[in-house]
């Protein structure tokens, strides 16, 4: 970390400190209690909580022109060890692990390079976490859960990205409103030993038409969630440093029906829009991106049915010609943000580039068996050609995609879990087929 970010860093955190001074203050309006604080420092340290997880990952990928069949397997998990709060602080360390075992082939070509297909162990999440009176803040190595900016990828790869910043939440007296800013310097991806100042661009499935990856300045966010009732919705802004601004807004609501075997209906929409930030490292120039999207589900004892839609609309002479993009979205199997994905990755953000999309997902479980089935279909309608920044850029066209991922938990601690993926388009690559076989184990020690 440069000495500018370490400067700010350090005052953060040290105006944290001054803070929780008058926070009991605060909270007394607030009638919030503190969390428990274990009575000294060696109780404190005893308490602490020892986490982790055993995991053998196969990974394919077939593509049926150009490029050779890939194929890796790793073996790993992660060591987390969280000490209890003490007068609201607590410290949280976590190490991470992916080895081949020497099963992978040398050549690089026919390996998932991103798994990783090499031995890496790195020390992923060390921060300091004060969390008291509705307040939940974090200064150091930490994951991120915001609709753009996402550390909940453990079924992606072996180790999770992190970020490196300090932010956190904050529960207002109003019932069901909290309040979230981050301001993150650096990141590290799944398959890096340290933090950069890089992005996921040209990560994931985005060969098709790659997001550019650039150095930059981190990222700063604010927003806000509220559940009322049956409802829920949440409204964020980003500053993508170097690259670009967004705003991001969703509402979802939940409709009970009684009587029927359809136990529900749930309706969500969302908007984001892109623009302009400052200092912006090339080649993002002139960015100018529109995306709506609608989703309705079915709710049945044991099912789910979701149909969705997404438009990106067409913005000639713009950055990829209006195309979405995300520097650091990669969401987890089915929590992408954009409602139409495949892999949990947003059709449309893969591709970069104005169209639009359908998308259906049955989400089927069986609790008493540990059984959970989801399969989806998404359909991706994009130009041939689009006007970019530069000139005419040749487009993907219309692609499909079907997904089916099955998954059995047992044993109480032990989860497999199987995921197959067809892409279906016109470009070079042609039909890519993805396949995914993971065994985990999670234990825990308080």
């Amino acid at each position: 970390m440069n000495p500018k970010n370490c400067i700010i860093l350090a005052t953060l955190t040290a105006s944290l400190g001054l803070a929780a001074t008058s926070i009991p203050a605060l909270a007394a309006n607030h009638n919030l209690k503190p969390d428990n604080t274990p009575d000294s420092l060696t109780q404190w340290l005893s308490k602490s909580k020892i986490t982790g997880q055993f995991r053998d990952y196969y990974y394919t990928e077939k593509y049926e022109k150009i490029l050779p069949f890939k194929h890796t397997n790793s073996i790993g998990g992660w060591l987390n060890i969280h000490t209890p709060g003490f007068h609201g602080w607590s410290v949280d360390l976590g190490a991470y692990t992916a080895q081949s075992l020497g099963l992978n082939a040398h050549n690089a070509k026919t390996q998932v390079g991103d798994l990783p297909y090499y031995n890496l162990t790195v020390l992923g999440q060390a921060y300091i976490q004060y969390r008291n009176y509705g307040f939940k803040i974090r200064a150091g190595n930490q994951p991120v859960d915001t609709p753009f900016a996402q550390s909940n990828t453990m079924d992606l790869r072996m180790i999770p990205p992190l970020f490196q910043g300090i932010g956190g939440s904050y529960k207002t007296p109003v019932k069901g409103l909290s309040v979230y800013a981050y301001r993150m310097f650096r990141f590290k991806d799944w398959a890096s030993s340290s933090f950069q100042t890089t992005d996921t661009g040209k990560g994931g499935y985005n060969v098709i038409a790659p997001v550019p990856r650039v150095s930059s300045g981190g990222f700063v966010t604010l927003g806000a969630k509220e559940h009322y009732g049956k409802s829920t919705a949440q409204f964020w802004y980003y500053d993508f440093y170097n690259r670009l601004s967004l705003g991001y807004g969703e509402y979802a609501y939940k409709l009970p029906l009684h009587g029927s075997a359809l136990k529900a209906l749930l309706f969500g929409a969302q908007y984001a829009r892109e623009w302009n930030t400052g200092n912006q490292a090339a080649p993002y120039k002139n960015v100018d991106s529109t995306l709506v999207g609608l989703r309705v589900g079915f709710l049945v004892p044991h099912d789910i049915l979701f149909l969705s839609y997404n438009n990106v609309q067409n913005h000639p002479g713009a950055f990829r010609g209006g195309g979405f993009i995300s520097p650091y979205l990669l969401g987890e199997y089915d929590t992408s943000t954009i409602y139409t994905d495949v892999f949990g990755v947003a059709l449309g953000s893969v591709v970069g580039s104005p169209g639009h999309a359908y998308g259906i997902k049955d989400v089927l479980k069986f609790p008493k068996h540990h059984l959970t089935f989801i399969g989806k279909y998404t359909q991706l309608y994009a130009p041939d050609e689009f006007i970019g920044t530069n000139g005419p850029i040749k487009g993907v066209g219309t692609a499909h995609s079907w997904d089916f991922i099955a998954r059995y938990n047992f044993a109480k601690s032990w989860a497999f879990k199987f995921l197959y993926a067809a892409i279906h388009n016109n470009s070079h690559l042609g039909t890519i087929q993805i396949g995914r076989v993971y065994l985990t184990y999670n234990f825990s020690e308080e």
